[in-house]
């Protein structure tokens, strides 16, 4: 069997950063064998090429990644893992391959914009925050520079507008989509990383979480706090000081003065049931109007005591019981126009939002002859069939 020669030192680096003991390693990689790998055999200088595969089917970060010699240090600045060692969000395999790979588009970001002389780039235009300062004045505040002012009812259109509102003041918004087959999904929600990343996860059936989400994880880069964060709506007491206010702070960014009078107003008396709260249309109207979701409403009422965490439950019930079926309805309609297409249940998955602020440092990174022309497209094309003078132009 052919050996290859290595930088053992990096397995142990990425080991290490996915949070993993070498016996579990060991374990995942030895998978289907009748004869487990030892350490002696993955460990070493000079590896059996049959083996390195093995070791980053785990970790995909291509067979060069290993032959390397640079060495590979475990510093706070190469990684949030060696930065933090506890997060809002109990980390699988799955959460630190998809945090791994987003920090490795930072670092190529951050190279391709440091060589294109992008240095506003790293400029911070947002004054920062600090956790005792009040959350709703400090939306109220951020909402005027960051909010879109042209008005979409469609939740996809206003999410790809506050992307570009955001790119203005040098945050970069990276939407991540999960395969639908994939076999190690990740739990988190979204991230902010220093010093202008944020991370979301594409959330198709509930584009109103995502966006909240969103404003939740600008919470965090107004704070300054980096964290992975899988969204609980509830300011519980379970919930860190930072948590709470990222989740203040996401509520009265969404909601104008307006509408959140008018959430008060609705709950006023005193004869409303569980059932009447929840078809409200004053509240599904709300929520259409600032996208963002009745559940959210619900949480900041029981928050504020305008209503019960027992009624808050009931009607959460009512509201997954709902989505549920029109889950249902929505699915077997799409299968039935697959089949009539011809096509499998499932589809393909689709591309997520491309910030401007990225299309801006690959385009850039391209004329000043950093980065070809397959790398802009890679990373900046929603098909295959799109050429460069669609990214550069359209």
């Amino acid at each position: 069997m052919q050996s290859i020669e290595i930088n053992a030192g990096r397995i142990e680096y990425l080991v290490e950063l996915f949070g993993l003991d070498r016996d579990e390693f060991l374990e995942r990689i030895s998978s289907k064998l009748k004869k487990p790998l030892t350490k002696e055999q993955i460990f070493t200088q000079h590896i059996k090429l049959d083996h390195l595969k093995r070791v980053d089917k785990l970790f995909k970060k291509g067979l060069s990644f290993y032959t390397d010699p640079t060495p590979i240090r475990k510093e706070e600045r190469t990684s949030i893992f060696f930065r933090k060692d506890r997060f809002n969000v109990e980390l699988g395999i799955g959460d630190r391959k998809r945090v791994s790979k987003i920090e490795d588009s930072i670092s190529s970001l951050t190279a391709i914009a440091k060589l294109s002389g992008m240095d506003v780039f790293f400029e911070r235009k947002l004054e920062r925050y600090d956790v005792q300062d009040n959350a709703c004045e400090v939306a109220r505040k951020i909402r005027e520079e960051l909010y879109p002012q042209s008005k979409s009812s469609d939740d996809r259109n206003f999410l790809i507008k506050l992307i570009g509102k955001f790119a203005e003041q040098n945050i970069l918004v990276h939407e991540f989509v999960e395969a639908w087959n994939l076999k190690e999904k990740s739990n988190i929600n979204g991230f902010f990383i220093q010093p202008n990343h944020i991370t979301i996860k594409r959330n198709q059936r509930a584009i109103k979480r995502e966006i909240f989400t969103l404003a939740h994880e600008l919470g965090h880069y107004i704070l300054d706090q980096e964290e992975l964060d899988q969204i609980n709506f509830q300011n519980r007491e379970d919930s860190t000081s930072i948590e709470r206010w990222c989740n203040n702070f996401a509520f009265y960014f969404l909601m104008d003065n307006e509408s959140i009078d008018g959430l008060h107003r609705s709950v006023r008396s005193k004869d409303n049931t569980d059932e009447d709260l929840f078809n409200a249309p004053v509240i599904r109207d709300i929520a259409k109007k600032n996208h963002i979701s009745r559940l959210s409403l619900y949480t900041h009422l029981a928050s504020e005591k305008k209503i019960s965490w027992e009624q808050y439950e009931n009607i959460k019930n009512f509201i997954h019981h709902e989505n549920e079926v029109n889950e249902k309805k929505k699915q077997e309609l799409l299968n039935e126009k697959q089949m009539a297409k011809g096509k499998k249940k499932g589809g393909g998955t689709p591309k997520p939002i491309l910030s401007p602020l990225k299309k801006a440092i690959y385009t850039t990174g391209y004329f000043e002859g950093v980065i070809d022309e397959y790398e802009v497209l890679n990373n900046c094309a929603p098909t295959k069939k799109n050429t460069i003078e669609d990214i550069i132009y359209g």
